[in-house]
């Protein structure tokens, strides 16, 4: 769980935290492709879905940065024919490179084999993988052996050096088997990881530059994604796609769009978002996984909000009042790139009898892999006291120059774990910076 709120962002409950504009990040963006239909499903970094086709029922799907412009396209290896279709862009259309690659049987393998910024393939045979690092038809620049008949192979840059190296899991076993370097050997790290119905797929999910293994569970139709090569309980999961999709990862070029410009996003003014007719005071709101929904207007006091979706922000004042609030999906104010400078205020104002789903009252709870993304100014939003503040002090001292002005309200957090002893106080002066 993170959470991060900046200044231009307010908080009014039993709960007001404050962390430097940054802290955190946008989920991994994810690709589906349907095998039935040639349609791909596209999850960005804020939820939303983009879809379109390319490719024919029975092609193998592939990502890579193939122009070696930073972002992953879609790619089609077709068995039928042992060609390989290419795009450029995350869009359907005709290829823009094709050339003749490996034989019936062979699993085709993207990724950055020389470190050059550039993605080419290889194709991994009865546990012989062979690399190119050029797109075209040709014999391989290498090869070299890892792994049994069996294996199922994947590729990923597991160390963070900036090459592409394979790895394999063995359905015999349960684990996972990585290499660090692109020749013969055993595995520099192994796990335990999954089940044997499970699909696997790898990215950085955490975006430090090192990619990891995740899973993609079919009969759950969901993703457990995991930020280290290890056997450890997922750090984030969420459903996406339908039990007969293929998975895969990379970086879209989707983006998370500021707010104000998401075009995957649904406006909550809108009747059409819900069906007919917009939320009204006291209902229970919920935003379904798959739906991304930008708050353009401050709506009234609800009873209750949960998204499993997506919620954005659009970008001017707004007020989101609601008995409680749960985030099992992506809630964003702002981005890393474009802070929120208008003024975001999230009040809860449940019962303080009502327990909500056994988590006390006025709740803001962030679950399940879920993720709250809040960035405003890049100003000093909180530091540490000099000294400690005695009962009934009227004056504080803090360790770095920040911004406050008279008027301005703080937070004294609790030195313990009673969260009631925190302490809310409006600023009448400051001496210094």
């Amino acid at each position: 769980m993170r959470r991060a709120i900046t200044a231009g962002l307010a908080l009014a409950a039993l709960l007001l935290i404050s962390a430097p504009a940054g802290a955190a990040t946008a989920g991994p963006e994810i690709a589906q492709f349907d095998p039935d239909t040639g349609r791909w499903h596209m999850r960005d970094a804020v939820g939303a879905t983009h879809t379109f086709y390319y490719g024919v029922p029975g092609d193998v799907p592939l990502l890579g940065d193939w122009d070696c412009d930073g972002d992953d396209t879609v790619g089609m290896y077709r068995p039928s024919n042992g060609f390989v279709y290419l795009r450029n862009t995350n869009t359907g259309g005709v290829a823009d490179i094709n050339f003749f690659y490996g034989v019936a049987g062979d699993v085709p393998l993207a990724g950055d084999w020389n470190g050059d910024g550039c993605d080419t393939l290889a194709i991994y045979r009865s546990g012989r993988v062979f690399v190119r690092n050029t797109l075209g038809t040709g014999v391989a620049d290498y090869d070299f052996y890892f792994g049994v008949p069996g294996d199922r192979p994947f590729a990923g840059d597991f160390d963070g050096d900036g090459t592409t190296t394979v790895g394999l899991y063995r359905t015999t076993s349960g684990f996972a088997y990585l290499r660090q370097s692109n020749s013969s050997g055993i595995a520099d790290a192994e796990f335990f990881f999954g089940t044997p119905s499970d699909r696997i797929l790898v990215g950085d999910w955490d975006r430090n530059g090192t990619e990891t293994v995740g899973i993609f569970r079919p009969d759950e139709t969901r993703f457990y994604l995991s930020n280290t090569n290890a056997t450890v309980e997922a750090d984030r999961d969420f459903r996406f796609g339908e039990t007969h999709f293929i998975p895969t990862a990379g970086r879209l070029g989707l983006g998370a769009a500021p707010p104000s410009a998401h075009a995957g996003a649904a406006l909550w003014s809108d009747p059409a978002t819900w069906g007919g007719s917009v939320p009204v005071a006291g209902e229970t709101v919920t935003i379904p996984a798959g739906t991304a929904v930008r708050l353009d207007v401050s709506p009234p006091a609800l009873s209750g909000l949960r998204v499993d979706g997506t919620l954005v922000f659009d970008r001017r004042n707004l007020s989101l009042t609601t008995d409680w609030l749960v985030v099992t999906g992506y809630l964003q104010i702002g981005t890393a790139g474009e802070p929120f400078e208008q003024q975001a205020t999230i009040t809860l104002t449940g019962s303080p009898t009502e327990d909500v789903m056994g988590m006390g009252a006025r709740v803001f709870g962030v679950m399940g892999g879920g993720l709250v993304d809040m960035h405003g100014s890049t100003d000093v939003t909180w530091t540490r006291l000099v000294a400690t503040a005695a009962e009934g002090a009227t004056s504080i001292t803090v360790q770095q120059p920040v911004g406050w002005q008279p008027g301005d309200q703080i937070v004294i957090a609790s030195t313990d774990f009673d969260y009631e002893q925190a302490e809310q106080r409006t600023i009448t002066s400051v001496d210094g910076t």
